[in-house]
């Protein structure tokens, strides 16, 4: 039986952090394959949030260019296929139909996992899959055990989950913030990515 993670999110851009935690949950959980699924559109970034993503071609382009290497890493397009409000619950469940006798584990930040009671369908997408949260800076265990919003039993599954890997303190608004301000992407964000964003002229202030 293999076990399949995946990651979903914006990827406006993809960055290090992203790479991290997927290869932070494939070795601790011994994932076959990841993966890699952006959003058409998130369900905590509507209006003009979503209006702020780069074309679907640059995010597809630049997850591309950061899986190079990674064997067990996989782009996948079922979300912008899809086309509309990309609900994980919608998600998980085609894949479940496509892999079903995989084990999924679905692979979060901390952040994440702070507002998980708020998806869709949540009680249900549990059922689904595992869920994996890498601890991010700034989010420490208690305050996780703290503030999640679940029954105790189901609180205690998602935290036996929770694993620390090498914390990045890196999120894609940072970076798009860089780069208009023309400051070096070093260390954020592979270096191909950085060579596409510059070429692109990608994130630049209108």
């Amino acid at each position: 039986m293999k076990n399949i993670g995946i990651l979903g999110g914006s990827f406006n851009p993809i960055h290090c952090g992203h790479l991290n935690i997927a290869e932070t949950a494939a070795c601790k959980f011994k994932l076959q394959r990841v993966l890699f699924i952006p959003c058409k559109i998130s369900p905590f970034k509507t209006g003009a949030a979503a209006e702020k993503y780069v074309s679907d071609e640059h995010r597809l382009a630049m997850i591309q260019l950061s899986l190079e290497g990674h064997s067990n890493f996989e782009l996948s397009e079922i979300e912008l296929s899809r086309g509309g409000v990309s609900y994980s619950y919608e998600t998980v469940l085609e894949i479940k139909n496509m892999f079903p006798e995989a084990d999924l584990f679905f692979i979060i930040g901390s952040d994440s996992l702070l507002t998980l009671s708020k998806w869709h369908k949540i009680e249900a997408l549990l059922n689904l899959c595992n869920f994996v949260t890498v601890e991010r800076p700034g989010i420490d265990r208690q305050q996780l055990e703290q503030s999640l919003d679940f029954p105790p039993e189901v609180s205690r599954r998602l935290l036996r989950r929770a694993i620390r890997g090498r914390l990045m303190d890196i999120s894609s608004s940072e970076i798009r913030e860089k780069v208009a301000e023309g400051t070096s992407l070093q260390g954020l964000v592979p270096k191909a990515v950085e060579e596409y964003i510059a070429r692109q002229g990608l994130y630049q202030r209108a």
